[in-house]
């Protein structure tokens, strides 16, 4: 058997922003496709720079239908608890 090596990115960022007297804006719910395929095209320039693969397969890989691995997701939050907790 032949280990192949997979790499994985994860990040877990603020879906808004910080206002100077602390209050959080929440960011709109956004198609994040536009996200996700600049972020693929800068990891496959970046590892064709790097020599990790062929300019012609990085080519081949971006003219792929799915999205071979990259992806954005937005669709999970996290709420601060309640001001008011029952109980």
């Amino acid at each position: 058997m032949i280990a192949q090596e997979s790499s994985n990115i994860h990040a877990l960022v603020a879906d808004g922003l910080f206002s100077s007297d602390g209050k959080f804006f929440v960011m709109p719910d956004l198609d994040l496709t536009w996200l996700r395929e600049l972020f693929r095209a800068n990891v496959l320039r970046m590892l064709v720079e790097e020599g990790v693969i062929e300019e012609t397969f990085a080519r081949r890989v971006a003219r792929w239908d799915h999205v071979s691995g990259f992806h954005v997701h937005n669709r999970v939050s996290c709420h601060a608890p309640s001001a008011h907790p029952e109980g």
